[in-house]
């Protein structure tokens, strides 16, 4: 009997360490199935949100800092990956990158007449940038977002949807006005019209990683030219439906410069400045 309790009392430190043992692979079992996912959820929701905040201001920014008119500078950041939690260092990465498009050209003219022959600003390529982030490893939603013309939209594998819209009709709206905003007349003692083109610096397109990245964008006066009476024409030369969208849009806006600029006969003296909007990734 004696030597019974002996084996017992020998067997219970062992017996007590296994049940401790179990207690806690079953506290790290829970750990890596239920919290630290749910933790770095909540971190990736929270890195979504700020590339989302980022998304959307690039709108707003460039829209008041076109109104300057002079030749002004900013940066715009975000981080690549998010999900970082406590015992799981291990992040989502993603990619940022910029793609240029060449739409349309603008020909600006002085409005020639038997004595002299117009004077031609060379053709403006009328650019626009896209913008697009994607994610790679996400531990939320597999969700990306793109910044065109003014317009967010909200990206999946199989489908996009505007940010901030329902309607096409509400989201082109918005579209058109934002071209307004980089494409039209002052009101100062000769009438100015600013135009803004959209250019990608191809030596900065892409950055891939989990790190920080951003845009830098630079807004630079390229030329200034002085015109009699002004002629206006827009060329499309691949036939593409976004340029002919982006066409139709511009057109609605030259038409309107015709009460400010032209006037009944023409207008003089119409100062063309011409602005460029470089973007970069960093």
């Amino acid at each position: 009997m004696k030597h019974q309790n002996k084996k017992d009392e020998a067997l219970s430190p062992i017996v007590a360490f296994l049940l401790l043992l179990m207690v806690v692979v079953s506290f790290i079992s829970l750990l890596n199935a239920i919290y630290i996912p749910s933790l770095k959820q909540e971190d990736e929701i929270r890195h979504l949100q700020s590339v989302q905040e980022m998304f959307s201001s690039l709108t707003g920014d460039i829209s008041q800092m076109a109104q300057f008119q002079k030749d002004i500078s900013f940066q715009k950041r975000m981080q690549l990956g998010g999900g970082a939690a406590l015992f799981s260092p291990i992040t989502s990465s993603g990619t940022l990158q910029l793609e240029q498009k060449n739409l349309l050209k603008l020909v600006i003219t002085d409005g020639a007449d038997a004595l002299s022959p117009g004077e031609e600003i060379e053709p403006i390529p009328i650019t626009t940038v896209k913008i697009s982030y994607q994610p790679i490893g996400n531990f939320w939603v597999d969700q990306g977002y793109t910044w065109e013309r003014g317009l967010v939209s909200v990206t999946k594998p199989s489908k996009s949807t505007w940010l901030e819209y329902i309607k096409n009709a509400d989201a082109e709206k918005a579209e058109e006005f934002f071209l307004k905003t980089v494409f039209t007349p002052h009101a100062m003692t000769n009438t100015t019209i600013s135009i803004y083109t959209f250019t990608a610096d191809p030596d900065s397109l892409f950055r891939s990683g989990n790190g920080m990245s951003g845009i830098d964008i630079f807004i630079t006066k390229k030329e200034e030219k002085i015109f009699d009476v002004l002629k206006v024409e827009l060329q499309q030369d691949v036939p593409d439906p976004d340029a002919e969208k982006l066409r139709n849009m511009l057109q609605n806006i030259i038409d309107a410069w015709k009460e400010p600029v032209y006037g009944e006969g023409g207008s003089t003296n119409v100062i063309i400045e011409i602005y460029d909007i470089r973007m970069r990734v960093v």
